[in-house]
């Protein structure tokens, strides 16, 4: 298996969970890709990942030419990746539809209940379900 994580805000809000999880799918042999559209020098990520305790596959970062949630979608597409975690539902939406996408959702930014309430409001529940 392929699994993509974003570093910001995916990674960093949850590093105890990610560590243990990239380990544990590395030791069985699956690939993690670390893809993050961060500016900047590679080794100072690579660093930071180490810091945290992340092991990992591969990272990714961007020229920074490409809008950022393009530029996740065509790497999960290059990758073929099987599974995302990201914080952007912007991100997700560009993934392939073959990749399982999860959502890294922080409340301060997000309430889940007005989304699900929205999606109600206008009918759309039907239609996901």
């Amino acid at each position: 298996m392929k699994i993509g994580l974003d570093l910001d805000n995916t990674i960093t809000d949850a590093p105890w969970l990610f560590s243990i999880l990239c380990a544990g799918l590395i030791a069985k042999g699956h690939e993690v890709h670390i893809i993050t559209y961060r500016d900047g020098d590679p080794e100072e990520t690579a660093e930071e990942l180490r810091i945290l305790g992340i092991t990992y596959t591969t990272l990714h970062l961007p020229t920074m030419t490409e809008d950022m949630s393009k530029w996740k979608g065509r790497l999960a597409k290059e990758l073929k990746l099987d599974v995302m975690i990201d914080d952007s539902p912007e991100n997700l939406a560009e993934m392939p539809e073959n990749v399982t996408r999860l959502w890294m959702c922080d409340p301060e930014i997000y309430n889940l209940k007005a989304c699900i309430a929205g999606l109600h409001s206008e009918n759309r529940m039907a239609k996901i379900w």
